[in-house]
Formats: C-alpha cells, structure tokens, sequence
C-alpha cells in the first residue's frame, strides 16, 4: 500500500505546468487516523491544505506572474 501512496505523490509532484500544486491526501491506517487528521487530535489537515494553497497562489500571482 505504502508503495501505492508513493507513486500516487510521485505522479503530482511531477507536474510540470509552472502552477502552484498542493498536495494534501490524508493516507490513513484506519478511521480513528483519519477522524484525528481532519478536525481531531492532530489538526486539521484538509484546511491546512487549503490555506495553502491559497498563500501559494497570492505568491505566485503577486511575485511569479
């Protein structure tokens, strides 16, 4: 499975448009995990992810563009 996850982020993170991309995919063992990784114990990650994006696509658009 680990592998699976792994070629999955190889697949994004070699994208080559020049754009920002985020990269935010929670890869839970079990409900208790993801419970905790979206809102619980460790955070929030899917508002984590989206904050930012939104910081990298005011950098890109202000600094890059």
């Amino acid at each position: 499975q680990l592998l699976k996850i792994q070629n999955l982020a190889d697949c994004f993170s070699n994208v080559t448009t020049g754009v920002p991309c985020v990269f935010g995919v929670l890869t839970c063992d079990d409900m208790d995990q993801a419970l905790n990784r979206a809102g619980g114990k460790a955070g929030n990650k899917g508002a984590e992810t989206a904050i930012t994006a939104i910081e990298m696509a005011s950098l890109f658009r202000h600094h890059l563009a």
